[in-house]
């Protein structure tokens, strides 16, 4: 909803290998808002790559940090919109 797109599938890929050939669909977006940054330097999809495609399960706990005195938090889902947003009024993503 945040980016005003519906959910897909899921599909196995390579953002790296996906993304290779986008750079002019990313220019003809950032000529058309105005946007600052070339595609190089808004994503990493090698980086996208690893966090992506883990075959691994992540498992974290705050007890550790909780047991120390660190009882705050920050919502996840309202600080990615929070991020989104910011990276759209600084015009490094598109408005919505």
């Amino acid at each position: 909803d945040l980016f005003g797109l519906p959910c897909g599938r899921p599909r196995p890929m390579r953002m790296a290998h996906w993304m290779a050939d986008k750079g002019p669909v990313w220019e003809a977006i950032r000529a058309r808002h105005g946007l600052a940054l070339p595609i190089a330097q808004v994503a990493s999809w090698e980086f996208a790559d690893f966090f992506l495609n883990m075959d691994y399960d992540v498992i974290a706990s705050m007890t550790a940090a909780r047991a120390a005195g660190f009882t705050g938090f920050v919502d996840s889902w309202a600080m990615f919109a929070a991020q989104v947003e910011g990276y759209r009024a600084a015009g490094i993503l598109p408005p919505r």
